[in-house]
């Protein structure tokens, strides 16, 4: 059976016990030793970082990627090169 190690209201980790595994034993363990705050048998389809709270599982919400920041292109462009290289040209040619 799949047990979910719940902390501050989220799971944290999940274990898998023998039916006739000591859960009560386990969980006083574990609380005792501020590993968990609960362990708990875990429905199919939730997960690690999914919140149990008063008796209720929820999903996580993804957090969207934050966006890169994107420095602008600065890189002139062909046409500005050749400009830049006529001006230059002309300046040494006393145009």
């Amino acid at each position: 059976m799949r047990y979910a190690l719940i902390k501050n209201n989220i799971c944290i980790n999940i274990a898998v016990f023998d039916e006739d595994a000591p859960m009560e034993s386990y969980r006083e363990i574990f609380r005792h030793d501020g590993i968990c705050d609960d362990i708990v048998l875990i429905p199919e389809g939730f997960e690690i970082g999914d919140t149990y709270q008063n008796g209720e599982w929820s999903k996580q919400i993804p957090t969207p990627p934050e966006e890169p920041d994107i420095e602008p292109d600065n890189t002139p462009t062909t046409e500005e090169r050749i400009s830049a290289l006529e001006m230059a040209m002309s300046f040494m040619l006393g145009m």
